[in-house]
């Protein structure tokens, strides 16, 4: 005979309510409302975080292109501010893009990648310059 099933416990959220680190930086958790409007609590070792980061921004764009059947659609946010900085092996450069609510995601780049960003509001104006003309 097999064991059976595990049971899965299913939370159908409604919305999140907050986000909480715990005071040593090891677990942190997400509350929310379900569907019923009863409370609940997600705690997660920091060590998820990572894999969060980099699997939700990609997943909300897939969702969005889904929703709205467009494939060419992305989720863009405006740069409030942007930083360089060499890193300590001193051959990487650190590009760090920040919004005005305070979100912030850092690159590193090597010198060579530093120069096609730098040259790519160029390259972009003669491209579309380009397209622009009549044949």
């Amino acid at each position: 005979m097999t064991d059976p099933a595990p049971i899965i416990n299913r939370i159908d959220a409604r919305h999140l309510t907050g986000l909480e680190l715990a005071q040593d930086g090891s677990c942190f958790a997400l509350q929310g409302v379900d569907c019923n409007h009863a409370e609940w609590s997600l705690h997660l070792p920091t060590a998820c975080l990572q894999h969060l980061i980099l699997t939700l921004p990609n997943l909300a764009l897939k969702a969005m292109r889904v929703q709205h059947h467009d494939d060419t659609l992305r989720i863009v946010y405006p740069a409030h501010s942007i930083a360089v900085e060499l890193a300590s092996d001193q051959r990487t450069f650190i590009l760090t893009l920040r919004t005005e609510d305070g979100f912030h995601v850092s690159f590193g780049l090597s010198a060579e990648q530093c120069e096609t960003v730098g040259d790519s509001p160029r390259l972009a104006k003669l491209i579309s310059n380009e397209l622009g003309r009549p044949s």
